[in-house]
Parts: C-alpha cells; sequence; structure tokens
C-alpha cells in the first residue's frame, strides 16, 4: 500500500532540517534530531526525502540557481548605468533577505556535501564582475587589478554575510544590503 505524503509533514522535515543545519553544519546533522524536532520517525523522514544528502539539496538549490543566475546576468553587462543601480542594488537585497536561510547554509553549514566550495565560487563571480569594470575607473589590467578585484570580492561577500547572520528581518536585511552596497559602491555610480 502507497503512503501519501502529507504537506504538513514534509514542511515539519524541512523547517527542522533547516534549523539543524544552520546551528550544527551539515557533517554535525543528523536525521534523527531532525525526526525527533519534527514529532516523526526517522524512517518517516525517508519517505520524504532518500537521504541527508538529498534533503540538504532539496533545502539549497533553488537559492543556489537564483543567487548564481543574478550575479552571471549581471556579468554580462558591458556598461554599469547609474540609473539602473538603484533598481540593482533592491534585486539583490530582495534576493539576500528571500533566501537568507539558504544562502547560510550554502556558506555556513555545507562542508561535506556538494556545495562545499559554494562561499569561493561566489567569490570568484563576483570577482569576474568587478574585473569586467575596472579599466573603466582607471585600475590597471594586469595582475594587481585582479588581486584588487578578489580583495573587493572577499570583502564584499563578508560584509553581505554578516548582515544575514545577524539579522533575520527580511527588512532589515533589504536596508542592510542595500545601504551597504551603496556604501561600498558609491563612487561607482
Amino acid at each position: 500500500m502507497v503512503q501519501v505524503q502529507k504537506p504538513e509533514i514534509k514542511n515539519a522535515i524541512l523547517r527542522e532540517a533547516k534549523r539543524e543545519f544552520i546551528e550544527n553544519g551539515f557533517q554535525q546533522t543528523s536525521i534523527r534530531r531532525i525526526a525527533k524536532n519534527a514529532n516523526i520517525t526517522s524512517g518517516n523522514i525517508y519517505k520524504y526525502f532518500s537521504g541527508k544528502e538529498v534533503l540538504f539539496e532539496h533545502l539549497v538549490s533553488t537559492a543556489k540557481e537564483g543567487l548564481y543566475d543574478y550575479i552571471k546576468e549581471k556579468a554580462t553587462r558591458t556598461k554599469i548605468h547609474a540609473a539602473d543601480a538603484p533598481f540593482d542594488i533592491l534585486e539583490f537585497a530582495h534576493l539576500m533577505s528571500d533566501y537568507r536561510d539558504e544562502i547560510l547554509l550554502l556558506t555556513d553549514a555545507s562542508a561535506g556535501t556538494k556545495y562545499e566550495n559554494t562561499t569561493e565560487e561566489i567569490i570568484k563571480m563576483i570577482t569576474i564582475n568587478i574585473r569586467l569594470f575596472l579599466p573603466n575607473f582607471g585600475f590597471p589590467d594586469n595582475k594587481s587589478g585582479d588581486i584588487l578585484a578578489r580583495s573587493v570580492a572577499v570583502g564584499l561577500l563578508s560584509g553581505l554575510l554578516e548582515i544575514l547572520r545577524t539579522s533575520t528581518d527580511k527588512g532589515e536585511i533589504n536596508t542592510s544590503v542595500t545601504d551597504y552596497i551603496t556604501f561600498v559602491f558609491r563612487s561607482y555610480m
């Protein structure tokens, strides 16, 4: 007899898995603890997800795709238009606030998963974006420019992640991300 999956049980599993992964990281999270906190048996989780890896992937895959698509789309531009900057920043702030937990899972809790290099991948993508525009602002197109672009990317991502780690309120995240990016890039706008 096929058992019907119940949305409320699946949601409880996802809620508790997210909490456990954020608090303990992927490697230290156990299916048993997720089940206990969701008030179900461990075996019941396997009716919804074939394992811890699949559960983690279910939580992060949409956020990763959305974040990567946004960064890659911005890298295809050949010119920054000052008039577009506020909209770009606001769009990015909403992305960060909408996927706060999932981004933190990808960057802070993914060791031991196929996502464990996410932070470095994001830094590389941001570096490429910054590198494209350095000559427009009189910075060198050489190794020094590469170092500068990566340094700015590391600092930018670090600050953004600090905002996400510090706040859970979407409005506060939107405001903080917008203010932070505006502050960092004011001279480019």
